[in-house]
């Protein structure tokens, strides 16, 4: 059932040029890159989602126009599938580089409330920083 909703948006995030069956190319070669992800550091890979069973985590740089392309994609993801994403639950964790400013905007944007990333999630810190190993403590 959710495959046939999808069918609806699904050229709009699939390049006409697609390949995925084709030797030696991924399945992503051709998707359309909108958002960025994030990275843990320099040498790791682009990081643009986590799922966990009916939850997931999304990722994208601290851009107006990347909170926008978000709310998009959200929105059309509720209208092929019929579900409602559920704001007054979703939060939203900032760098420490981010200005202040630019949260407020990407904030109301995505209509979600920002948080210092102290929460928990499946008993366990959301964010872990630089201080994995207290985080991490049996108490």
């Amino acid at each position: 059932m959710l495959a046939n909703r999808l069918k609806k948006i699904l050229h709009k995030c699939i390049a006409d040029s697609q390949s995925a069956f084709v030797p030696d190319r991924s399945i992503l070669d051709n998707a359309r890159r909108d958002l960025e992800g994030v990275r843990v550091c320099r040498i790791t890979p682009r990081v643009s989602h986590l799922l966990f069973a009916d939850d997931c985590f999304l990722f994208f740089q601290a851009e107006e126009h990347q909170a926008n392309t978000m709310k998009h994609i959200l929105n059309q993801y509720e209208e092929a599938s019929s579900q409602a994403i559920s704001l007054p639950k979703s939060e939203i964790f900032y760098s420490i580089n981010v200005q202040e400013p630019l949260k407020q905007s990407i904030t109301n944007i995505l209509g979600v409330r920002a948080v210092l990333g102290t929460s928990k999630y499946l008993g366990l810190p959301s964010m872990a920083g630089r201080r994995k190993k207290s985080n991490f403590q049996l108490h």
